[in-house]
Formats: structure tokens, C-alpha cells, sequence
């Protein structure tokens, strides 16, 4: 990407956000009630290693489930006793039972068990702080990594980019990729680093109250619609085509009648 393209979509990305942040500023999406930093209950009641541990097992059940479900499950677990010890001696059927509302809740179950196991086993029950590290635990991808490095440690290591967030980014014209990877990356070149913490976070609320993924709430509520891509180029030519079609089925009837 050379330096005018850059400039321009940086600017263009700093316009579009300023108006995101503006639609979101009552923070009502389920993700501002029951994303990870509310997940974890009574954390005053817990020391650090066990709610890292509680952080981490919350983000692999929230990988393809909706945050409403992620909420519940964890708090189940947590409810039931989250800590990596008591983990290591509950049977897989228990926390399958606790998690079964999860997406892919088999794996999950198998993941959790994985990551107690390792964290007892190689890091003595210390949860590590280090990405690389991280970002190797069972059930443990980049955007969790990511997500978890700034969600508990308060440290910006990159930006993170689920499917959501790649098709938000690139409906907007931020990015035009084909992965969440490829827009991670581009991302990265084109947003000042001050923007990486909350990014994820206000992409995904407003995908789930507005950009929906299907459905979009394009006419009515988006600030947006004049300078993005996805309205343009899909949602004004549907509705150039019904009103087209309309009409001609208008026609049709009257020339019928005749």
C-alpha cells in the first residue's frame, strides 16, 4: 500500500469511526452487557491467576456463539467452581452439561480440559503473560490472544478481527480482503495504534445493533450509509430493482386490464 493510499483510507477510517463511536454512545449492545469484561462475577472474591484462567476459558466459548450464550456458560462454570485444579478433576460429561448451549460445546469441552491440564502441568497453575505463549494454549486463536492481552493485562499486541469484523471493515471500504487475517493485517497499517484497544469491541456492538450481517439497519439508523461501499453498491440497487420491478408489474396489470 503506498503512502497516499494509506493517508487516505487512515483519514477515511478516522471519519467513519468518529460516527460509529456516535451511534454507539449509549452502549446498549449485548456485547457491552455480557462481553468478556462482564462475564467474570465476583471477581473481588478471586485472585488474579484464577480469573486470567476464568478470561481465557470465557474466550473459547465465545468463539461462533453469540455473546448472550457466551455469558451464561461461563457464569455456569464459574458458578460450579472455574478454577484450574477443580477443572482437572470434573469429568468431561459435567462441563459439556455446563457449556451445552455453546457452539461446537464437544470441542469446547475437550479444549478446557486441554487447557488445564497444560497450564498445571507446564506453567504450575500460572497463567503466563507473555502473547507467544498465549497465543499457543489449547482453544486459544490470535484474536482471543489478543483480546485477552488487552482485556486483562491492559496491553495492545494487535487488533482483533473476527468474521464479523472482517465483513464490517470491508462493507465500509477500509479494507477490501478476504480473510479476517489479510484485514488484521491491513488494519493494522492503516489505524494509529491509540485505536487498536477499543476497536473490537465497537465494531462488533455496532454489528449487533446496526451493520447487522444480514439485514442491516442501512436507511434507518446508520450514520454511515452515504460514504459506504456495501449501501452504494448492494442496498441501493436492491432497492432501485424492487422499485423497478414494482413498477413493471404495475404496468403489466394495467395493460392486462385493457
Amino acid at each position: 500500500m503506498d503512502k497516499d493510499d494509506l493517508k487516505i483510507k487512515s483519514q477515511k477510517f478516522l471519519n467513519d469511526y468518529e460516527l460509529i463511536l456516535k451511534m454507539r454512545e449509549n452502549k446498549t449492545a449485548p456485547v457491552d452487557k455480557m462481553g468478556l469484561n462482564k462475564c467474570i462475577i465476583n471477581t473481588e472474591k478471586i485472585d488474579l491467576n484464577t480469573y486470567k484462567f476464568q478470561c481465557l476459558v470465557s474466550l473459547l466459548l465465545s468463539a461462533q456463539t453469540k455473546d448472550e450464550i457466551t455469558y451464561e456458560c461461563t457464569n455456569n462454570l464459574i458458578k460450579y467452581g472455574l478454577t484450574i485444579k477443580n477443572i482437572l478433576k470434573t469429568k468431561d460429561e459435567t462441563i459439556n452439561e455446563l457449556i451445552k448451549k455453546c457452539g461446537f460445546h464437544n470441542n469446547k469441552t475437550k479444549y478446557i480440559k486441554k487447557l488445564a491440564n497444560v497450564l498445571n502441568d507446564e506453567y504450575k497453575c500460572n497463567v503466563p503473560d507473555d502473547f507467544n505463549l498465549i497465543i499457543k494454549l489449547p482453544g486459544i486463536g490470535k484474536k482471543m490472544a489478543i483480546l485477552y492481552m488487552k482485556e486483562v493485562l491492559n496491553k495492545n499486541v494487535g487488533i482483533g478481527v473476527d468474521t464479523h469484523v472482517h465483513k464490517i471493515c470491508n462493507r465500509l471500504g477500509w479494507v477490501n480482503t478476504n480473510s479476517p487475517e489479510q484485514t488484521e493485517n491491513e488494519l493494522e497499517e492503516i489505524i494509529p495504534v491509540k485505536y487498536w484497544k477499543n476497536l473490537n469491541i465497537e465494531l462488533v456492538g455496532f454489528g449487533q445493533e446496526i451493520c447487522k450481517s444480514l439485514n442491516p439497519l442501512c436507511e434507518n439508523k446508520c450514520l454511515l450509509k452515504n460514504n459506504c461501499l456495501f449501501y452504494n453498491q448492494e442496498i441501493k440497487n436492491k432497492r432501485k430493482y424492487k422499485t423497478k420491478k414494482k413498477i413493471n408489474n404495475k404496468l403489466r396489470k394495467i395493460e392486462y386490464e385493457k
